[in-house]
């Protein structure tokens, strides 16, 4: 990996760049007028959205520059900003929402803030560097490693039941994806081609495997609907291999040109209950109250025109409303159940700012509103 104070000047000069006022979206910089888009502009790349049910925030955690941020539900505008650690990437609540954990991806460790105070505790040390994360009941969490490309290449990585009071690190089958019920009772994982559920030993964390299930393709995103009762994925071909879909060491949707549908489960039993079809290729999927969403581009379109979030009856799965993105999604995604409000990242193409990687903002779409007209063509 590359050394921390290389990463840290890294990170001071995107942070640099980031500050730099100019346009990035909108009609100078787009072509064409965007206005009724709401869009916060953010210019880095993001890896996470969590909405906070307690607090009237929205945390949104920055890969490139470090940095966690907490948007207002109220405003959706950046109220404060932390620098977090080395590539921050998972967020995760604890089972109290006390505290929000953060995988940090660049280093060994996982980032705690109380959310209360807004400040960061001690925190928990590992032995290996963490991409995504489950909080179980206290004191245990679920992590899986960054995925090993150096070295002889090994998709499948590591996870490992982490005991947060005594540091105790306990490996796992090599599970990847991540998602927790509400009530910490069972963990569901998506491995390569095959989703399982697992029921969580409520005395020392374990893993008791109950149900396995084979998948479309290679699944590139999973999430856990808010109230737990529904699980989505979103995969690429069949065909495709561990090796196609790593980018950076972490799986990405936006390598998805084959699939064009989001995969439903049940979580009780475990099953295959259907599927949400949007047109195009879906690269995020988010599920609270009585919103369900799939934000999808077609990669054959221009970055400009290419994405938009359909909007899905929850119970007979039908598409009811289209919005339009102002640039094609990735696949950080999330909608207040409480406004109706879905955030999701947008690849911003056109971002003019002296900076180096990805150029990423986030867009709202209030999902209460009928969509707004298409634009036609010039």
């Amino acid at each position: 990996m590359i050394g921390s104070t290389l990463l840290g000047l890294l990170a001071c000069l995107l942070h640099l760049g980031c500050q730099t006022e100019v346009p990035t979206w909108g009609e100078e910089v787009w072509g064409r007028d965007d206005g009724a888009l709401e869009v916060i502009p953010i210019g880095s790349a993001l890896a996470e959205i969590l909405v906070d049910p307690r607090r009237p925030y929205v945390y949104l955690s920055d890969f490139d520059a470090n940095r966690l941020y907490f948007i207002s539900r109220e405003t959706r505008r950046i109220e404060k900003e932390m620098v977090i650690g080395t590539r921050p990437a998972d967020l995760g609540f604890s089972m109290d929402g006390a505290r929000l954990y953060v995988a940090l991806a660049g280093g060994s460790q996982i980032a705690v803030l109380d959310l209360d105070l807004q400040v960061a505790a001690a925190p928990i040390q590992l032995n290996f560097s963490p991409a995504y994360l489950a909080a179980g009941r206290p004191p245990y969490l679920y992590a899986s490693s960054v995925l090993e490309r150096w070295e002889g290449f090994q998709p499948q990585g590591q996870s490992y039941l982490i005991n947060a009071q005594t540091r105790a690190q306990t490996a796992l089958p090599q599970v990847r994806l991540l998602e927790i019920d509400p009530q910490r009772r069972a963990l569901y994982v998506a491995l390569n081609r095959q989703l399982f559920h697992f029921l969580i030993d409520q005395t020392d964390g374990t893993l008791n495997l109950q149900t396995t299930l084979n998948a479309e393709g290679h699944v590139v995103e999973l999430f856990l609907s808010e109230d737990g009762r529904r699980l989505y994925t979103i995969s690429t071909g069949f065909l495709t291999t561990p090796e196609m879909i790593v980018i950076r060491g972490l799986v990405d949707s936006r390598t998805n040109i084959e699939t064009d549908m989001v995969e439903v489960y049940s979580t009780d039993p475990l099953l295959k209950v259907g599927e949400l079809h949007t047109g195009a290729f879906p690269r995020a999927v988010a599920h609270g109250g009585e919103y369900l969403a799939v934000a999808a581009a077609d990669s054959a379109s221009t970055p400009k025109r290419a994405g938009f979030v359909v909007r899905y009856d929850q119970e007979t799965l039908a598409p009811l409303q289209t919005y339009r993105l102002a640039g094609s999604p990735t696949s950080c995604a999330a909608v207040d159940s409480a406004t109706g409000m879905f955030y999701v990242a947008i690849d911003n193409p056109y971002d003019l700012r002296e900076r180096f990687g990805e150029r990423q903002d986030l867009q709202v779409v209030d999902l209460r509103r009928p969509s707004a007209p298409a634009v036609e063509e010039e």
